[in-house]
């Protein structure tokens, strides 16, 4: 065990390293709950456990790899397992940060309530004598590399000052002794608010990466339910892929529209790097609502807002907002419309939309949101009625990608015909031809590959205006949202 210093709280632990890095004794912080050794998340686990995580890095692996605009980080080694790390997914590169508070607030962060003795700790290490000490070391014993990088739109490394060590000894300390400041596990913790190291709002890269991690879950659910005897041996029907068409409709298949060619949406798949700092430079957008207005009259007045917040600042766009909604309704009805407000913002600002689409977005939410009222949101019927006071003659269609995440949303009937390319009954059988054309249904039976269907810049415009904003109201912030048609492969009804 290397050098330990005592400190009697959290509070002092922090000074103290704070100090020691003033004077050049360490470079490098890891903050611990409990006064373990210092092993990687891959070498914790035991050998069918990282057969597992090894499986998990794969998907991961080629999701990357098969998602457009990741070009950066599929050719990143380092960059892929930052953000796996960062995310959960087992690997032997173990977090450090070069702040201090950080590495305290880490010792004490306990969201597991778990029932603690004994001391917390600060890991204390010194990067350059570390690396001299290697040296010494016969050629058979690979070194640690000592990691420090920006990976574009991994907010939550910017935000932690986060570095790693790449360490795949499960015995490391055996090696290298690690000096450390314990402390009581059970003190005060430090002031530094969970979302500094949290953010909650989520960048390109973390909007994206919402929907390998919604179809990790969809993974994990089918093997806990392939643990049930009924579920295991029940008879299995497979469905094969489906080529984005139907024969019983279309005599041949729909050509992929030039609207859709890679050429042509690459806007809406690469994303430019934002530095966390610079864009939660927060401005706030204040909107008055009146109970007297009806839901049409609501979105007119939440749109004309934005605007003008879009006039008064054209750089508004590359900052994050904090909503301010005024109206007679619960604070906890206020707290849900602000944060599907966050996330629509977060989601449609950084596209290739107009900015009257944008507040047309923002207004048609709100809208939205008065429409329910105080009915509980996760009716379907009571979503559907909110849609059609919204839009019209509304329908619930069902969208994904081919990375298996899915998403649902409401949108006119009429918005969406107006999308359909103009050529459509050139490639429908003839004898049902009449049936379909002008039938959203039909079309939907007869078409699922939205590049086959639809014009691009027009399906975007219902996505902007109607989708993006029931997806944000009526779904989970931990399922994928999509925010453009541009990563859909599938588009139909429920």
């Amino acid at each position: 065990m290397g050098v330990i210093y005592r400190a009697k709280d959290v509070n002092e632990a922090i000074l103290y390293a704070s100090s020691l890095k003033t004077h050049g004794t360490f470079d490098w912080f890891r903050g611990q709950l409990q006064n373990y050794r210092l092993k990687s998340s891959f070498t914790r686990l035991n050998e069918r456990e990282q057969e597992g995580a090894l499986e998990k890095a794969g998907r991961f692996e080629h999701w990357v790899k098969n998602t457009p605009g990741l070009d950066a980080l599929a050719q990143s080694v380092d960059a892929f397992f930052a953000v796996a790390q960062h995310y959960g997914l087992p690997t032997n590169y173990v977090d450090f940060t070069t702040n201090p508070e950080i590495a305290g607030f880490f010792a004490v962060h306990n969201p597991r309530n778990r029932v603690l003795s004994g001391d917390s700790c600060i890991m204390c290490l010194n990067t350059a004598e570390l690396r001299e000490f290697w040296e010494s070391m016969p050629p058979r014993y690979t070194p640690p590399e000592f990691i420090q990088l920006e990976v574009p739109n991994l907010w939550r490394l910017e935000s932690q000052d986060g570095c790693f060590l790449f360490c795949p000894y499960g015995n490391f300390e055996a090696i290298y002794d690690l000096d450390r400041i314990l402390f009581p596990s059970n003190g005060p913790t430090p002031t530094i608010p969970l979302t500094r190291i949290y953010p909650e709002r989520k960048s390109a890269l973390e909007i994206l990466l919402d929907q390998f991690f919604m179809n990790e879950r969809l993974i994990e659910g089918t093997k806990e339910m392939e643990q049930f005897p009924a579920f295991r041996d029940a008879p299995h029907v497979v469905i094969p892929k489906s080529a984005g068409w139907s024969s019983e409709f279309c005599q041949h298949a729909p050509p992929v529209l030039d609207s859709w060619m890679p050429d042509r949406i690459r806007q809406w798949l690469e994303s430019e790097k934002e530095l966390f700092s610079r864009v939660s430079t927060e401005s706030a957008v204040t909107v008055e609502l009146s109970p007297d207005f009806a839901p049409l009259q609501i979105r007119s007045v939440v749109k004309s807002a934005v605007l003008q917040a879009l006039s008064r600042d054209p750089l508004l766009r590359a900052h994050l907002v904090r909503w301010e909604i005024r109206a007679d309704a619960s604070a906890s009805r206020v707290s849900d419309i602000t944060a599907a407000l966050e996330r629509l913002w977060d989601g449609v600002r950084i596209l290739a939309y107009s900015g009257e689409q944008v507040a047309d977005s923002i207004g048609q939410c709100v809208a939205l949101w008065v429409a329910i009222g105080n009915k509980d949101a996760n009716w379907v019927h009571v979503q559907e009625e909110a849609a059609d006071a919204c839009f019209a003659k509304s329908t619930r269609v069902e969208f994904g990608s081919e990375d298996g995440s899915y998403s649902k949303g409401f949108a006119s009937r009429d918005l969406l015909l107006t999308a359909v390319r103009s050529d459509i009954e050139r490639y429908l059988d003839p004898a049902l031809a009449s049936l379909v054309l002008g039938n959203l249904t039909g079309l939907l039976q007869a078409i699922q590959d939205p590049r086959r269907l639809f014009e691009f810049s027009s399906l975007a415009d219902v996505f902007v205006r109607q989708l993006a904003p029931s997806q944000v109201l009526f779904r989970d912030d931990s399922v994928a949202i999509f925010y453009s048609p541009a990563r859909v492969d599938c588009f139909g009804l429920p």
